[in-house]
């Protein structure tokens, strides 16, 4: 436990002994220009998406978001202003002292109350709007057929016609989910909203193991609390992607862990286990493909020290993955196809009147609020290159998913699979409380002052 405690000022100074390692005039520089170009990428996201959206066939409202600005404090602003106060009194303090197992699993707690809390300011009525709006998954589940007849006609426009457009612009995967809920007496809005808070509980948990991994437990434990409190909580509890983001951290943290652990056994088991969770990620949501560049990514990173590990963790992923697709795939279900049909519901939609190369900025400028201001400021100054090779991949599927037009705006939702691992990079920062309370902050204020179906 004494070791526990004094772990992460170890690491402040460490970094800072790094960082010294730069004159003070390069540092700065470093600093400085990365910030402008942040600056100037949100600037331009704003301003030039207020221009486009006054044609209304762009449907983005509040520029590089979607949405409308509406200032609407409430009694429950009050409650997530208290228990984010309360929250980033208490949680670097539990980071500091706690066990590890005791931190992950209060992080994890912290983040799905915060998500929660901040769902809840617009009163405890509203929480499951998302779930129940005629877009989402729940206003299909009673049309659908049975899940062969569902698998085997998924990827054609004839049956997708029917659904809604969620339903057009996902895999099958979620309804799956809710399907062998249904199967079991589950089937139930409250359950599909659970979901997502479910997501906000594991998503910390797996990217906490994972940095313990990659770079030290002191790194982990730094990054804790700004896990549970960042501003992309906003959109967590108010949509299925919270789901997909938590299957997919859950993958790659078992994958990371896999190439670390000694026994061989525990490596295939894991290994499969990070394989089998991509991949039915994959099944959730077209946008995991962009995702995959991070484990592996990671898995590059770690393989000159560990050659035999990586191979066998690497073979256990493939062969779990080739066990997924293929089960889709006896069922009738080709993912490339499924692929090509959501391209063209994207392409007869909104995508045309949404002019492409805004949004190459303005993707950019919504994930960049979804960070907050504290991961911004923490890219800028980040210098470690263990940490670079999480970061940097997680930053690798942000710009190939941007070049890749597969989103045009609403990437504060898309993109949640490739945020949370930008978060670690705030183990730089200095004066923690205020940047936590900064970030505790720009959600509220986010959160109060945004409207959106999600």
């Amino acid at each position: 436990m004494q070791w526990a405690c004094s772990c992460a000022p170890a690491l402040v100074v460490k970094t800072c002994r790094m960082q010294r390692d730069e004159s003070p005039v390069q540092r700065l520089t470093t600093t400085a220009v990365i910030l402008a170009i942040a600056a100037a990428i949100g600037i331009t996201s704003v301003v030039w998406g207020w221009s486009i959206q006054a044609d209304p066939n762009v449907k983005l409202g509040a520029a590089p978001l979607v949405g409308q600005w509406r200032w609407r404090p409430s009694l429950g602003t009050l409650v997530a202003l208290v228990v984010a106060a309360v929250l980033v009194v208490g949680l670097p303090v539990v980071a500091e002292r706690g066990c590890f197992i005791v931190v992950v699993v209060t992080m994890g707690a912290a983040a799905a109350l915060f998500t929660f809390v901040v769902a809840a300011t617009d009163g405890l009525s509203h929480v499951l709007d998302p779930v129940v709006h005629p877009t989402e998954y729940w206003a299909n589940l009673a049309t659908l057929p049975p899940v062969g007849d569902m698998l085997r006609d998924y990827g054609t426009v004839d049956f997708l016609l029917n659904y809604s457009v969620h339903a057009k612009g996902h895999p099958p995967g979620f309804f799956l989910v809710l399907k062998g809920l249904a199967a079991v007496g589950l089937g139930a809005p409250w359950v599909t909203g659970a979901l997502s808070y479910i997501g906000a509980f594991v998503l910390p948990i797996a990217v906490l193991v994972t940095v313990r991994a990659v770079v030290s437990e002191p790194a982990a434990r730094l990054t804790a609390p700004f896990l549970a409190l960042v501003p992309y909580a906003v959109w967590m509890g108010t949509s299925a992607d919270a789901f997909y983001t938590a299957v997919c951290a859950v993958g790659i943290a078992a994958l990371v862990v896999s190439r670390a652990t000694v026994a061989a056994l525990r490596r295939w088991m894991l290994g499969g286990l990070g394989g089998l969770t991509l991949a039915f990620g994959l099944f959730c949501t077209y946008g995991v493909a962009p995702l995959l560049l991070l484990p592996l990514g990671l898995l590059a990173c770690g393989f000159r020290s560990k050659p035999r590990a990586t191979a066998q963790t690497a073979a256990a992923a493939v062969i779990a993955a080739l066990v997924v697709t293929t089960g889709f795939a006896l069922n009738g279900f080709w993912w490339f196809d499924g692929a090509n049909t959501t391209r063209q519901f994207y392409w007869w939609g909104t995508a045309q009147f949404r002019p492409g190369e805004y949004f190459v900025i303005g993707n950019l400028g919504a994930a960049l609020i979804a960070v907050g201001p504290a991961v911004i400021v923490a890219l800028a100054r980040l210098r470690s290159r263990a940490m670079w090779a999480l970061v940097g991949s997680a930053l690798l599927c942000v710009i190939a998913s941007d070049l890749s037009q597969y989103s045009k705006a609403e990437v504060e939702r898309i993109w949640l699979l490739f945020l949370p691992w930008l978060v670690p990079c705030v183990v730089v920062l200095r004066r923690r409380t205020i940047w936590l309370t900064v970030q505790a902050a720009t959600t509220i204020i986010l959160q109060t002052w945004l409207v959106s179906k999600w």
